[in-house]
């Protein structure tokens, strides 16, 4: 099944003192304590993603089995791993990587 590599940026992230994060029952909260809170939330069933970002705001994700990559269902353009990795390197001043290779 598809499945997305974003728990692994939850958990380097969950080292840090300015960040924190956790999943439970298909929905993995990233918060960045007074810079917000990333929700993605799985819905296996219809193989999606909805996020909400306190940067970009609400959005949903269609897995894009040819590519293997998450792709926002109004912008085919904007693909989740490379929003997240920007989004939460300019919320921790420092790169983060969310490989989609490895989804």
């Amino acid at each position: 099944p598809a499945r997305t590599h974003t728990h692994a940026a939850a958990c380097s992230c969950r080292r840090s003192t300015r960040c924190g994060g956790c999943r439970q029952d298909g929905v993995l909260s990233i918060n960045m304590g007074d810079l917000g809170t990333f929700v993605l939330n799985i819905q296996a069933p219809n193989r999606q993603i909805w996020l909400s970002s306190p940067i970009s705001g609400p959005a949903r994700y269609n897995f894009e089995s040819s590519t293997r990559t998450w792709v926002n269902n109004r912008n085919e353009e904007q693909v989740l791993e490379r929003l997240l990795s920007e989004e939460l390197t300019e919320l921790v001043g420092e790169a983060v990587d969310i490989d989609q290779a490895e989804i």
